[in-house]
């Protein structure tokens, strides 16, 4: 089954996993405290993520664990553009208003939203492999919305979107996309 999602929506889960991924890495650094990860995302950052979330589990339902093949099975799937979608995507996804997605696709992105979510409520940080595994999953609904919306503008720019304990000499644009969804 294939469902679409709309350009605002993919800008919004591209930022939240392109953040999501990038400040994972920075807080397994073990000078990074687990508080400190915890305020950077504020209860209003949550709540964007839990409304950028929303409009997935408005196509899938929630579920509670993800079985490992279908991430195989979806990295597997995924495939590097075509001859024309290298020389025509850019031009062709200007016109464009929402982007094809698969249902396992879709799950992928919730399951790895909501964990995330369920990782922030923890009091104490979590175990280092949980945190890499997650960050591996952050990344692969990066590449999943990136190869799905190759061409896409948007996804470019947001390569350099703020993250936590960022680098100050590393030029960043603003989750501002992801922060004014809804």
């Amino acid at each position: 089954m294939i469902t679409r999602l709309d350009r605002k929506t993919i800008v919004q889960l591209y930022c939240l996993f392109s953040e999501t991924e990038r400040s994972i890495h920075r807080v397994l650094d073990p000078a990074a405290t687990w508080s400190e990860f915890q305020q950077y995302y504020s209860m209003q950052k949550r709540a964007s993520v839990g409304r950028a979330l929303g409009s997935l589990l408005q196509i899938v339902r929630p579920v509670a664990e993800l079985p490992p093949r279908m991430k195989y099975e979806m990295i597997n799937a995924l495939r590097s553009p075509g001859l024309f979608r290298v020389l025509f995507g850019r031009w062709s996804a200007r016109w464009k208003s929402s982007w094809t997605f698969s249902v396992p696709e879709i799950h992928v992105l919730a399951w790895t939203g909501q964990t995330f979510l369920c990782c922030l409520e923890k009091m104490d940080k979590p175990d280092a492999n949980l945190l890499i595994s997650l960050r591996k999953d952050c990344y692969l609904c990066e590449t999943i919305i990136a190869c799905r919306c190759f061409g896409m503008r948007e996804i470019k720019e947001s390569t350099s979107i703020a993250h936590f304990r960022q680098s100050e000499w590393l030029k960043t644009v603003p989750g501002k996309d992801r922060d004014e969804a809804a």
